[in-house]
């Protein structure tokens, strides 16, 4: 794929449960300009199995680190490789909305008076019940403040 307008970096080491989970939430996504790159740490288990089960053609690729690197090298190696207008770095672990990629590339081309684009977050368990939402709920039309704003940067909210 040349140059999606999204590339979706996650980084992963022997997390091949959450990280399918992950793959899912973005094969299922309603906007579909984007691809998908999977940073392995030099995972010993079957990360590797776990991404080639999952198909999403030439838009799913496979980063494996010869050596490990740590979460900095890793995340350095996939957003190296990123050939998207924009860059998403959700952990191995997240799940999103099938409307997010949607709604934030059509707040990102908006005018350039736009600042960063947030949404809520379940924290899920290893069997999937919701433990809590972070954020707010994405809400039509809602445009939060300045000062919400800042509140977020400042409470750590992922930026896409």
């Amino acid at each position: 794929m040349d140059h999606p307008r999204v590339s979706v970096c996650t980084r992963t080491w022997c997390r091949d449960a959450s990280l399918k989970m992950t793959i899912g939430s973005f094969l299922a996504q309603s906007f579909e300009d984007f691809e998908l790159l999977v940073a392995d740490d030099s995972s010993p288990n079957d990360t590797a199995l776990t991404v080639g089960l999952c198909s999403f053609g030439p838009r799913l690729r496979h980063l494996r680190l010869l050596q490990t690197l740590g979460p900095a090298g890793n995340w350095n190696r996939g957003i190296t490789e990123a050939c998207g207008k924009y860059i998403k770095a959700p952990r191995r672990d997240d799940l999103i909305a099938v409307v997010d990629l949607k709604r934030q590339v059509t707040v990102f081309d908006a005018p350039p008076d736009v600042l960063p684009i947030f949404s809520s977050r379940n924290l899920i368990g290893k069997s999937n019940p919701p433990l809590s939402v972070k954020g707010r709920l994405w809400e039509e039309g809602h445009v939060a403040t300045n000062a919400s704003r800042r509140r977020r940067i400042c409470s750590g909210t992922k930026l896409p």
